[in-house]
């Protein structure tokens, strides 16, 4: 059996930093974010009301399941 041992740590000071940094270099393009498989493990619900509460309006998605349970 294999056990998982690894703890990973998100600064969500720092998701929304890039964020705010792409959304502001992109004049001529909308910027989104990817909150697919759960956004990457880190909660995907979590990351979109972080996301969206900074201005992003714009999520992508893996399946229409995911996109209805956000």
């Amino acid at each position: 059996m294999i056990t998982s041992s690894a703890v990973l740590e998100i600064n969500t000071n720092n998701l929304l930093y890039n964020y705010k940094y792409l959304a502001s270099i992109s004049t001529s393009s909308l910027a989104g974010a990817t909150i697919k498989a759960n956004a990457y493990g880190l909660g995907d619900i979590k990351i979109f009301k972080i996301l969206y509460k900074a201005g992003c309006r714009h999520f992508f998605v893996a399946t229409f399941k995911e996109a209805i349970e956000i």
